[in-house]
Order: C-alpha cells, then structure tokens, then sequence
C-alpha cells in the first residue's frame, strides 16, 4: 500500500501538534514537507522534513498528495482557497460544514 504524502502548512503551536501526530503514530501517511514564515526551519529540521518556502510551491509539489492548512487564521482561508486548485492534491474537505 502506498503512503499519502502530507505536505503541512504552518508549524505553530497547531502545526507542530499535527506533525508531531503525523510523524510519530499515524500510519499509512508520511510528511513529505512543511512550510512555514515563523519557525519553519526549526520545526522541518527537529521532525526531518524539507522546508519549502512557500505555501503555493508545497501545495503544487509532485511530492504532495494532501496538504494540511495549519496556518494562523489570518491566512488560513485564503490558504485553504487555493488547495483545491492543485492538480496533485486531494479534494478539501470543509469540516466546519459537517
């Protein structure tokens, strides 16, 4: 079975519980990169991940087949907004619908 590539978008204190998560205990998934403006470098290199730095070339990175929005709220509609329109990536699922 082959591995869902995750690219991660943000790595505060959201971000960095997510990879933690992502890294450790889940299965069947692997972070491929993360991308961040505020402790990218520290957090890519403490969970042996690539930087990317910016969130439009992790998103249309043949290396992702999901991403996940973890930024502040600030730019994390915008940044959801433009998810779907990778051609590599999963549909976004909008859980504040459910």
């Amino acid at each position: 079975m082959e591995q869902l590539r995750i690219g991660v978008i943000g790595t505060g204190r959201m971000g960095q519980a997510h990879l933690e998560r992502l890294c450790t205990a889940a299965t069947g998934c692997r972070v491929t990169a993360v991308s961040a403006s505020r402790h990218g470098e520290e957090t890519a290199a403490a969970f042996g991940v690539p930087l990317v730095l910016s969130p439009e070339a992790l998103i249309d990175s043949p290396e992702t087949d999901a991403v996940l929005v973890t930024s502040p709220g600030e730019s994390h509609a915008a940044l959801t907004a433009i998810t779907p329109n990778c051609g590599n990536c999963l549909p976004r699922v909008d859980w504040a619908a459910r």
